[in-house]
């Protein structure tokens, strides 16, 4: 007993200022939880947010060609595998050089082979597999396209794989074969050897795709196959004069010399001609010369004008001999009592080489107009040539000219000299002017070679 006569067991509660007994207690708590419980309101509960412990990398497409995309994106997994929030995402790839990957999660494929992209938040990572597979070969192209090599000779060709856009494909294996080893050999490297006088064609193979250059041996010259007129036309006035020349060809290229030539003026009432080629402006019109040798014929057209509407065609520039480049650069002057309404160059024995000439302001300050215009050489096989232009005035007075050229086997830049005696600002501003339509040269020929 206490001093208070209350056993320690029942000692009582004090509550409200009032003193419970034990029994009273356990009641009164009781009636607390029964009211909690019918209330509704659970009592609040704390657990702590749930954490990423797995990356799921998931790729729009797990294998591309080069140059090609995918997009990558990424979620995040508890440890019982359910989604969860996740923050700033670090990308990266186990090889670049097969593909790159932005911060964005965008997948640039870069070269063949197979890598992995990765996603990374702290230290939990994800990835995909993603594979990148070759661009297939479209075209293989080889320069140069055709060789003139005597025997004993070498001349190394150079091939490129190019994708169905005209891209290069750099790193293809290419493979080399002659038609006729006896005649012509190549090796693994495009080197060409002559052994003996013959046409053989060469092929240059990558990937199944193949493209074929003609190499032409040269000895005696044979029967002549082939007769071409320089120039090709000529343009004269009342009463002028000019010569013409021919080439003579066998069938495998070689050139004949001293062979009689017959020549022919199909209307000498505008034109004559002499057995030496030289043509007499009789009246103006349009005459027909030819040159005939061992049943061969050569035609050249000859344009006469009288003063009165007379169109004057010159080269501004002359052409390079030998022209071993991509593009044939060509600048003319015309001169004409009317305006001339078309400026046409073409290139002799072939329709695919041709093009519009423009009137372009060149020199210091603009100060002088050319016609300039420029043609893809590119596929031009190895030989002579000659460009021709014909000019056509408001009056339907037209004139040509012509300046022969040879197209090269060597390597190396090709277009028309600017002469020295130029100024500087002169030579600039027809660079300039060679540049610009080099530039549409090369876009033309491209898209007919795709095509």
């Amino acid at each position: 007993m206490t001093p208070l006569g209350v056993s320690p067991s029942h000692r009582a509660r004090a509550f409200r200022g009032e003193w419970l007994a034990p029994s009273a207690s356990r009641l009164y708590l009781a009636g607390l939880v029964l009211a909690a419980a019918c209330s509704g309101d659970p009592a609040p509960v704390t657990s702590a947010p749930s954490t990423a412990t797995a990356l799921l990398v998931t790729l729009t497409r797990d294998s591309v060609r080069a140059r090609e995309v995918a997009q990558a994106t990424v979620e995040g997994r508890d440890a019982g595998g359910r989604p969860v929030a996740i923050g700033l995402v670090v990308w990266t790839t186990t090889d670049p050089a097969v593909a790159t990957v932005s911060t964005g999660g965008r997948v640039v494929a870069v070269g063949d082979g197979e890598t992995r992209v990765v996603a990374t938040i702290g230290a939990v990572h994800g990835e995909a597999a993603f594979r990148v597979f070759p661009v297939p070969v479209n075209a293989v192209v080889i320069t140069p396209l055709k060789t003139l090599l005597a025997p004993g000779q070498t001349m190394q060709l150079t091939a490129r794989a190019i994708d169905a856009a005209g891209g290069i494909l750099p790193g293809r294996p290419i493979g080399w074969l002659s038609s006729d080893t006896t005649r012509v050999v190549v090796d693994d490297q495009g080197l060409v050897t002559a052994r003996a006088p013959g046409v053989v064609s060469i092929a240059a193979i990558s990937e199944q795709v193949y493209s074929t250059v003609e190499v032409r041996v040269s000895g005696p010259p044979g029967p002549v196959a082939t007769v071409s007129m320089v120039p090709a036309a000529m343009g004269l006035r009342l009463g002028d004069s000019g010569t013409l020349t021919t080439l003579l060809e066998d069938a495998d290229g070689n050139e004949a010399t001293d062979r009689p030539i017959v020549w022919e003026s199909l209307n000498p009432a505008v034109a004559t001609v002499t057995p030496t080629g030289r043509v007499s402006a009789v009246s103006r019109g349009m005459a027909l010369v030819r040159a005939t040798c061992e049943g061969r014929v050569g035609i050249a057209e000859v344009t006469v004008t009288d003063l009165a509407d007379s169109i004057t065609v010159t080269f501004a520039e002359p052409i390079k001999d030998d022209i071993v480049g991509d593009t044939l650069v060509i600048f003319a002057d015309v001169k004409s009592r009317n305006p001339i309404v078309r400026a046409h160059a073409r290139l002799t024995s072939t329709e695919r080489f041709e093009t519009d000439l423009v009137a372009t302001p060149i020199g210091v300050f603009g100060a002088r107009i050319a016609w300039v215009g420029a043609i893809d050489v590119t596929f031009l096989h190895y030989g002579a040539y000659q460009v021709v232009i014909t000019s056509i005035d408001s009056q339907g007075n037209s004139s040509v000219a012509s300046q022969p050229f040879k197209r090269g086997t060597r390597a190396g830049s090709g277009g028309t000299t600017l002469p020295l005696a130029a100024s500087s600002g002169e030579r600039r501003s027809r660079r300039n002017a060679a540049s610009r339509f080099a530039a549409l040269a090369r876009d033309r020929l491209r898209v007919t070679a795709c095509a």
